[in-house]
């Protein structure tokens, strides 16, 4: 716990520090991750297959060391001749650590889903907007509880640690995406050493020639994308995203502030709304403007529900212990009170019914028709 705590302070330090300093820093905290990582192994500290609230703080901060290790390689070993290693040991930690979460079941099923992609597009944007303030919320709770535990106030080691476990297997989610299309890159350029050359080349040479020029944004729409993956060049998975997300709202926009109202209503609700309505009566009671009812037309009357919560649909039946009702239950349906029950007086009905069927007289055995 007390090397997990130390850790953290080293890391807050090192954004802070400036570049000459993290030459310093950069390789002991390193190896404190790792020290952390290999006591975690040689200890065994999680193959005990304890559920998530039984761990200890040690064991949180063992959890965590995968985590950190994979942070200190992404973020601070940024040399570009050896990148693609500390990308490649970053990504298998952060991959570790993200296993462990899922042995411990700290992801739900929507969550399993949308990091595979294999979560229905209808559901997809709730799913992350959920995941987005669950984030925010364990971030200040991290935050708070480490920022009081550096102070020196002790007591909530044990909240403190479940909230970056938390909070910290949803930076990894990210963290794996974003090492993947960094690996995806670095690869590429080490296959064709002659083309990154040249691409580096123009942009050095692009950057000398616009420093002096503002910075323009880039428009791109589906058909650029396309042509730029045709080409083989990469295409991060966020601008595609991003792009698809501002085009639904544009034409969510589009279509709400559009003039022609009744055309997009007939639309949406498939209906013609052409003929004229008395909007005023729509949310009236039953029988409103029929005398007969005691209900008149320029009198509003309010409606209230008591059978369910929304119109239009039914409160959930109770569930029935089928493995209780026998078939001597199924019999007696319907009976009612067993005083009143004869089935000899049932039969002698039943058969006078027949009776009358068979040998109608006259109009007088058929119904009325009204």
């Amino acid at each position: 716990m007390e090397q997990y705590l130390l850790i953290v302070a080293v890391q807050r330090q090192l954004k802070q520090s400036s570049p000459e300093e993290r030459l310093t820093l950069i390789p002991a905290l390193l190896a404190q991750c790792n020290e952390l990582h290999a006591y975690s192994i040689s200890n065994q500290m999680l193959s005990k297959n304890e559920e998530f609230d039984e761990l200890n703080e040690d064991q949180l901060a063992c959890l965590l060391s995968n985590f950190l290790i994979a942070k200190a390689h992404s973020d601070f070993y940024t040399a570009r001749d050896t990148r693609l290693q500390s990308v490649q040991l970053a990504l298998e930690s952060m991959r570790a650590y993200v296993d462990l979460l899922l042995l411990l079941d700290l992801y739900s099923s929507d969550q399993i889903k949308l990091l595979a992609n294999e979560l229905d597009p209808s559901r997809a944007r709730d799913v992350k907007r959920n995941l987005i303030l669950e984030e925010e919320k364990y971030r200040k709770e991290a935050d708070n509880a480490l920022n009081t535990i550096l102070s020196g106030n002790l007591g909530e080691e044990l909240a403190a640690m479940r909230s970056c476990v938390h909070h910290a297997k949803f930076e990894a989610i990210r963290e794996i995406r974003f090492l993947e299309e960094e690996l995806e890159m670095l690869e590429f350029e080490r296959n064709n050493p002659r083309e990154a050359e040249n691409a580096l080349k123009e942009r050095e040479l692009f950057l000398l020639q616009n420093a002096s020029k503002p910075i323009q944004m880039v428009q791109m729409d589906e058909n650029l994308v396309s042509s730029i993956q045709k080409k083989g060049k990469f295409v991060p998975l966020d601008t595609v995203e991003l792009m698809k997300l501002e085009q639904e709202k544009a034409a969510t926009k589009k279509q709400i502030t559009g003039n022609d109202v009744n055309a997009v209503i007939q639309k949406q609700c498939n209906q013609d709304v052409s003929q004229s309505i008395n909007w005023g009566t729509v949310d009236l009671a039953y029988g409103g403007g029929n005398p007969d009812v005691d209900c008149y037309y320029d009198k509003e009357y309010k409606i209230v529900r008591t059978d369910t919560f929304y119109p239009g649909q039914e409160d959930p039946e109770p569930e029935m212990d089928w493995k209780r009702y026998t078939e001597k239950d199924m019999l007696e349906e319907g009976r009612g009170d067993e005083e009143d029950y004869d089935p000899a007086k049932i039969q002698e009905t039943r058969d006078w019914d027949d009776w009358k069927d068979q040998h109608p007289t006259g109009q007088g055995n058929k119904r009325r028709m009204v």
